[in-house]
């Protein structure tokens, strides 16, 4: 079940949720915050002028290890992401989570959306995981209307 989820939260998944969201507003950008330099080439090719990225300057060979500086822009990456107004994130991600949080106000989160639950390829969930769910659902049809960063 584990490579279900991974595969759902695959960059691929995340098109059609985000060109949905396009057709109703044309002015919408997105932020990413991904771990694969395929991600961010794939999506920014997807959608040119429309995704924002933090500019990575890494002394290792890729900007997605583990190391010191890696989590350096994993926190810049967080801190942005929680001052947008929906969150497009992988499924049952807790960065996500976190990142939903310390955006949200009154104790409540950012909108957040999950591939393999909200979006995308869906991925069964066992009934109690499903009924135990306390992430916010998907948002209503007007709620979709609204602006985001």
């Amino acid at each position: 079940r584990l490579m279900q989820w991974r595969k759902a939260s695959h960059w691929s998944n995340f098109v059609p949720r985000i060109a949905a969201l396009l057709q109703e507003d044309a002015h919408l950008k997105f932020y990413l915050a991904a771990d694969s330099k395929d991600a961010y080439d794939g999506l920014s090719r997807r959608f040119p002028g429309r995704i924002l990225v933090t500019e990575r300057h890494c002394g290792s060979e890729r900007c997605d290890f583990r190391d010191c500086e890696g989590m350096r822009y994993s926190l810049i990456d967080m801190m942005n992401l929680a001052r947008t107004r929906l969150i497009l994130g992988s499924g049952w991600s807790s960065y996500s989570e976190v990142a939903a949080y310390w955006g949200g106000e009154g104790g409540k989160p950012v909108q957040m959306l999950l591939s393999g639950r909200d979006f995308g390829s869906l991925v069964d969930m066992p009934p109690v995981l499903a009924t135990a769910s306390k992430r916010p659902g998907p948002m209503s049809r007007k709620q979709g209307r609204t602006r985001w960063r």
